[in-house]
């Protein structure tokens, strides 16, 4: 193993490596790792290990990039690459500059907005829109093989996507087999429209999310006398939830890839670990929806929809649907 030299001892010695842990602060947010120090074997100084201070360094961005819903550079690279562009073009169509490109490909942190900016643009039809808005500033040899490019990838992307949904779809059915489609695309849609109207809330957690489908099917059921998308629920810990939104995720990943939804998760300082936002892509599919539909989500969002996950865990505890079935088994609406 090479020496470092320790100031204390005055002489290039030996070491050894410990982990320790640091609070480091970025942008005004204080981080703690596990870093990995080198320590003098003469008199436990500690040394600097370039190597060392790179890794640390690299594991306070990570965290802070992951608490903050940031790209890291893995993640910019991927996404430039997936076009096959070069960070000179992949700037100009972004109007970001080429040197910020190239640090945040060798690990700075990118800003919020770039971040969100790059994030979109990891979807062809966006970054075609963007071309499309920088034709005039493209050399047109460029702007035409890229163009075909990104049509390639918007047609095998549409080819998989509709696999994909079919297939969500048969899981789903196994799950719920009176399941209305079209009726469930309308009441997502139409929770998203009455947050924002009622409670000027443009996303939800997603454990709210899924009390909010357990009222609105009990109170149609109660009012109309059958629910609305004929979801099936089971009895959860945390009280009622739609089958497949546990282990498997099916409920969840049939939104996304419909475009009714998109999750990010992001870590939430108040509870220290991650969370779920869900944030609408489509409210158009409110049309599927009656009035009295329409006028039950109204009512459960106006009166839960500011309600936060723990309290109506707690209401939905004290429904007898709830109470009178067995933990993990179908709940009888």
């Amino acid at each position: 193993m090479e020496k470092l030299f320790c100031n204390k001892c005055g002489k290039l010695v030996d070491y050894k490596i410990i982990e320790k842990a640091e609070i480091v602060n970025v942008r005004q947010e204080n981080i703690e790792i596990n870093s990995r120090i080198a320590v003098c074997l003469n008199c436990d100084s500690k040394l600097f290990h370039p190597k060392l201070e790179d890794e640390n360094l690299e594991q306070v961005y990570r965290e802070y990039a992951k608490r903050k819903g940031l790209l890291y550079k893995e993640d910019i690279t991927r996404i430039r690459n997936k076009y096959g562009v070069s960070q000179r073009l992949f700037s100009q169509i972004l109007g970001i500059g080429k040197a910020t490109i190239e640090r945040y490909e060798t690990g700075a942190l990118p800003s919020k907005v770039h971040s969100d900016l790059i994030k979109r643009a990891d979807d062809p039809v966006f970054f075609k829109s963007l071309l499309q808005e920088r034709h005039n500033e493209i050399a047109e040899t460029d702007y035409q093989r890229l163009l075909s490019k990104i049509d390639e990838l918007i047609n095998t992307l549409s080819t998989e996507n509709k696999r994909e949904i079919q297939l969500l779809e048969q899981l789903l059915l196994l799950k719920h087999p009176n399941i209305d489609f079209e009726k469930l695309s309308g009441v997502v849609a139409e929770i998203f429209i009455q947050l924002k109207k009622q409670h000027n809330y443009t996303y939800i957690y997603k454990t709210v999310f899924l009390k909010l489908l357990w009222l609105i099917e009990k109170e149609a059921k109660k009012i109309l006398g059958r629910q609305i998308i004929n979801l099936r629920f089971k009895k959860y810990i945390y009280g009622p939830i739609p089958l497949g939104t546990d282990k498997d995720g099916v409920l969840f990943s049939y939104l996304s890839e419909q475009g009714k939804i998109q999750i990010r998760t992001e870590f939430v300082e108040h509870y220290l670990t991650e969370g779920h936002k869900i944030f609408s892509k489509d409210e158009t599919a409110s049309r599927y929806l009656d009035e009295n539909e329409i006028e039950i989500i109204k009512n459960i969002v106006k009166k839960y929809g500011k309600e936060c996950a723990k309290t109506l865990s707690e209401i939905s505890h004290n429904h007898e649907e709830y109470i009178n079935s067995e933990f993990d088994e179908v709940i009888d609406l």
